[in-house]
C-alpha cells in the first residue's frame, strides 16, 4: 500500500515523497543538499509551504484535463494540466513509457525563448526554474505512465515566443522537447485558493 509523506526541514525546505513498505530497505538515510530535483520548495514560512503543497495536491487531482504532447522513442511527455493560484503556476506533467527500457529523468527544464529568428540575430532563451515538484519521480519503468506536478513563478509568454519543456535522459539519448505556444494560456484553470 502506497502513502504520501511531506517533510519541512529546518531550513524551510518542503520534501514529498510516495512511500511504500520495505521490509529490507536498500537505503535508510538521504541526504538532499546537493539534490535540487528533489526539494518541493525552499520557504522560510512553513504555513506557505503547507499552502503550496495542498494547491499542488489539488493540481494533481483535479478532474480538468488537457492534452499536450511531444513523442519519440516510445516515451511521451505531455502535459495534461496548467494550473494558476496567486503568483504560482501549476503544471500537471505525465511521462508515458511504451519502451521495454525504463526511463531515467536526468532532468525537465522550462524556458521561454523565440518562434523563429533569422541566421543574422540571436535567440534570447529564459529559463523559468521551478520552485517546487510534488510527487516528484526520477524513473519511469518499461510499459508504465508516471505523473507529478511542478510549480513555476508565474510568468507570461510575450508575444512572437514560446514556452518549451525539455526532458532528458540521464546516461541515455532518448531526449524530448515540447512546444507551448503563448495562446495555450487560456487553457490555464484557477485553482481554489487556500487561506494564507
Amino acid at each position: 500500500m502506497q502513502s504520501n509523506l511531506t517533510v519541512v526541514t529546518t531550513d524551510g525546505k518542503l520534501y514529498n515523497f510516495q512511500v511504500c513498505y520495505n521490509h529490507e530497505p536498500e537505503t535508510f538515510a538521504y541526504d538532499f543538499s546537493n539534490d535540487g530535483k528533489q526539494a518541493v520548495v525552499s520557504l522560510t514560512d512553513f504555513e506557505e509551504a503547507d499552502r503550496i503543497n495542498a494547491l499542488a495536491s489539488a493540481a494533481y487531482h483535479d478532474r480538468n484535463r488537457i492534452s499536450l504532447r511531444e513523442s519519440g522513442y516510445d516515451i511521451s511527455l505531455l502535459i495534461t494540466g496548467m494550473f494558476v493560484a496567486d503568483d504560482h503556476f501549476f503544471y500537471r506533467i505525465t511521462v508515458s513509457n511504451e519502451s521495454n527500457i525504463s526511463y531515467d529523468i536526468d532532468q525537465l527544464r522550462f524556458f521561454v525563448k523565440d518562434q523563429k529568428r533569422s541566421k543574422r540575430t540571436a535567440s534570447q532563451e529564459v529559463e523559468v526554474v521551478p520552485l517546487a515538484y510534488w510527487n516528484v519521480i526520477e524513473k519511469v519503468p518499461a510499459k508504465s505512465i508516471k505523473t507529478f506536478v511542478v510549480v513555476l513563478p508565474k510568468f507570461t509568454i510575450p508575444d512572437r515566443k514560446n514556452l518549451y519543456l525539455q526532458l532528458t535522459e540521464k546516461s541515455g539519448g532518448r531526449h524530448l522537447q515540447m512546444k507551448v505556444r503563448n495562446s495555450k494560456t487560456d487553457d490555464v484553470v484557477p485553482l481554489p485558493t487556500f487561506s494564507k
